[in-house]
């Protein structure tokens, strides 16, 4: 898969230049954790859904690996995949300490906590969008068109009608998502 992060691929970001960790992002065996995410019993997602989700996990992936210090805000399908790499434990903690050298936690209260959290959620999401498109030059709104079939919110806070706000993404959301695209989990190191 071209996810435009590997060495021999061509490249339209600064983000590859001597970044040892962004290679091994790109090489990432995540088929496993995609077969989980197609099954009835885990998303329901398509392989067109899947594959597209991949990319911009592995996108994901490749800003917090740069940016350290920045809270890098996923969107929904998103934190879906990372939830799903995540359950894999093992694997997980091996892929963390080959791409980063730690393990990247997983902090899902941001803009939880209060408003000057959610203000801070907010700026946060916006400054992860325009750094998705600085480094990739796609807009993270191209994964919309991928979900664009159910009635769910794409926020991971999602208070939608098929779910009844308890697991939007999940089950009888079949994982799609349409507007107010945005997100709360981050990640804490």
């Amino acid at each position: 898969m071209n996810t435009g992060i590997a060495p021999d691929k061509e490249v339209t970001s600064s983000l590859i230049l001597g970044a040892t960790g962004i290679y091994v992002i790109d090489e990432l065996d995540l088929g496993p954790i995609k077969v989980k995410l197609m099954r009835p019993d885990g998303e329901n997602w398509s392989l067109e859904q899947v594959s597209e989700v991949e990319k911009w996990y592995k996108r994901f992936l490749c800003l917090s690996r740069k940016h350290p210090t920045v809270s890098i805000v996923p969107t929904k399908p998103i934190d879906i995949f990372w939830h799903y790499h995540i359950l894999d434990t093992l694997k997980y903690s091996e892929d963390c300490q080959n791409i980063f050298g730690y393990f990247l936690h997983h902090f899902p209260y941001f803009g939880m906590r209060g408003d000057e959290d959610a203000k801070n959620f907010e700026q946060a999401f916006n400054h992860t969008k325009e750094l998705f498109s600085r480094e990739f030059t796609e807009s993270l709104d191209n994964l919309r068109k991928f979900f664009a079939s159910s009635d769910a919110k794409e926020s991971s806070d999602c208070e939608g009608t098929e779910c009844g706000g308890t697991s939007c993404g999940k089950n009888n959301c079949d994982g799609k998502i349409t507007s107010d695209f945005t997100s709360r989990p981050i990640f804490l190191h």
